[in-house]
């Protein structure tokens, strides 16, 4: 049975306010036969808005016990073998379920008892379960969706998934680590420096306190402190212990709460504004009609005549800026691959001494190729793409609006906005008239083109004549070998990578478009509008005007309300 997100319970003041006011804004639309699908976007995501919290971190770091304790329950399994565990999304809901969230965007019920005994092979690789209980710690939490992930560093690493499919949806990552394990493994060094590029906040989790002395769990509360604040040149948004067979989770909790009204902002940066947008565009259609300027017929056909005219004037310079940033892009693209062949040769000791001793190449590889490209595309592309907006804010008409940025802070894709985890070119959002661009994970789509590359180098240890070579002559074999796919993996990259950028830049130059043309007919209707009024006579258009100012009173009073609240 395919099943739908629920509405949240519990709303922000922001959301409650929005939608009380939804009905009179409906109203108004309907009357002058405006749009109203984004409207009806508007409602949606303010019902489902729901931010994730990964946690994350070595397998047998406790997360799943943290998780279980919080909700007071063992409902998630804890000794399952990670090459079948999946992520599983854990909210509050007044009704308990649990959903199969398959890539392919199908929906389907659990049983508790396929929950807890972990029958979820149909979700592998792709897949993920929702689970909404009735927890009243969870009901302190309503916009957050703790996700517990599958750990990494044992042969199976997850962090590309988590990061790719969790970031543009998630608020804060959670680290966990053991006492026992007492400092950072590699794997989890890797995915914090991709978390640094993304900005992302990290609350650190010091797990297994049970059993410890406190000067033990202080030393290795300060060890991984040090560490995740030297890897993020920033200290973790907090950093707490816990013990879940105490069920010691205090300050877990009180982390979680901050993180839950911090959501709170992000409802008015992701929902608020662009409904705001909106509402500025259909003021300033009423705006028209109320003919302040006192147009006559013939001064409304001028002016739409010169409004044409701006807007092929402003085509003409979109298309121009736009091949402006077609031509920049080989010289951000051969920066950028520069960057993943300089890294990759940086760590080519590293890389042999792993292949030494017979560890899987794929994985060290990948990440290295994600940082360079993740770190180019923020160094080299997003100033470019900066440098476009700019140029075309400054080309839009003057009664025209665009809020284009290369977004600095959390963007968020709610339950209902973005379901598609698989994607790997992120969405260009467009709320009402604003335009608001997000990054892209580009690096996990490069992991196919990379495994036909490394298969021959395991040759070197699967015959006797290999393993009986000088240990000095096979390192340099291997080490040569390695640094001979570099190129192709290079190559490669750039295949993957070049067509991603140009449509990046197709997507912005088609929606800015779309945006602007919007705008530009929405207003000339409201000329048209007028002029008809006014052929109607004065008495009529007398009336009719007093009704537009009336409206325009009411959706200003909107505006104001939800700019304050």
């Amino acid at each position: 049975m395919c099943v739908k997100t629920k509405p949240l319970s519990k709303l922000f003041p922001q959301q409650q306010s929005l939608l009380n006011q939804l009905p009179e804004i409906q109203t108004l639309l309907k009357k002058y036969q405006r749009p109203q699908d984004w409207l009806d976007l508007a409602e949606n995501n303010t019902r489902h808005f729901i931010v994730r919290v990964p946690l994350i971190g070595k397998f047998s770091s406790g997360k799943s016990t943290i998780l279980n304790a919080l909700i007071g329950e063992n409902l998630f399994a804890t000794n399952i073998d990670p090459e079948t565990a999946v992520p599983a999304e854990l909210g509050y809901s007044p009704e308990e379920s649990f959903i199969a969230c398959y890539a392919d965007g199908k929906r389907v019920y659990l049983s508790r008892d396929e929950i807890k005994n972990n029958q979820l092979g149909s979700l592998h690789p792709n897949g993920w379960i929702e689970a909404n209980l009735s927890s009243p710690e969870l009901a302190q939490l309503p916009h957050l969706r703790l996700v517990d992930f599958p750990g990494w560093g044992s042969g199976n690493s997850k962090h590309g998934q988590a990061i790719d499919n969790y970031s543009p949806r998630s608020l804060a990552y959670c680290l966990v680590v053991s006492v026992g394990e007492g400092t950072l493994n590699e794997t989890t060094y890797v995915a914090l420096n991709e978390l640094k590029l993304h900005k992302m906040p990290v609350i650190v989790i010091i797990s297994k306190c049970d059993g410890k002395t406190a000067t033990e769990i202080d030393s290795v509360t300060r060890q991984v402190t040090s560490e995740v604040e030297k890897l993020l040149d920033t200290p973790p948004l907090a950093v707490v212990q816990v013990s879940a067979r105490k069920h010691d989770l205090a300050g877990f909790k009180s982390a979680l709460a901050t993180l839950e009204q911090q959501a709170e902002t992000l409802f008015n940066q992701n929902v608020l504004k662009p409904v705001v947008l909106e509402l500025q565009l259909f003021a300033q259609f009423l705006n028209i009609l109320i003919n302040k300027d006192d147009l006559t017929s013939e001064a409304i056909a001028a002016e739409r005549i010169i409004k044409a005219q701006e807007m092929q004037e402003f085509n003409r310079k979109l298309a121009d800026d736009t091949q402006r940033l077609e031509a920049s892009l080989p010289k951000v693209l051969s920066s950028i691959l520069r960057q993943v062949q300089d890294r990759l040769t940086d760590q080519l000791d590293s890389l042999t001494n792993q292949a030494e001793v017979g560890q899987d190449l794929h994985s060290p590889i990948e990440h290295i190729v994600r940082l360079a490209v993740t770190q180019g595309i923020r160094d080299e592309f997003d100033p470019e793409i900066q440098s476009y907006f700019d140029k075309i804010s400054s080309d839009l008409p003057q009664d025209l609006q665009l809020d284009l940025s290369v977004s600095s802070s959390r963007q968020i894709n709610t339950d209902d906005m973005d379901n598609n985890q698989g994607d790997n070119l992120k969405k260009l959002t467009l709320g009402g008239i604003g335009f608001l661009l997000t990054k892209h994970p580009i690096g996990v789509v490069l992991m196919p083109f990379l495994l036909p590359l490394l298969d021959e180098l395991f040759n070197l240890f699967r015959n006797k004549a290999d393993r009986e070579i000088e240990a000095a002559q096979r390192r340099e074999s291997i080490r040569q070998s390695i640094l001979g796919k570099i190129p192709q993996i290079v190559s490669n990259t750039d295949a993957v990578l070049s067509p991603l950028l140009k449509q990046y830049v197709e997507n912005a130059q088609r929606r800015i478009l779309q945006s602007v043309e919007g705008q530009r007919a929405a207003l000339d209707a409201a000329l048209i509008e007028l002029d008809e009024k006014l052929k109607e006579g004065k008495a009529a258009y007398a009336a009719a005007q007093q009704q537009y100012q009336a409206d325009q009173q009411v959706i200003q009073a909107n505006i104001t309300l939800f700019e304050n609240v």
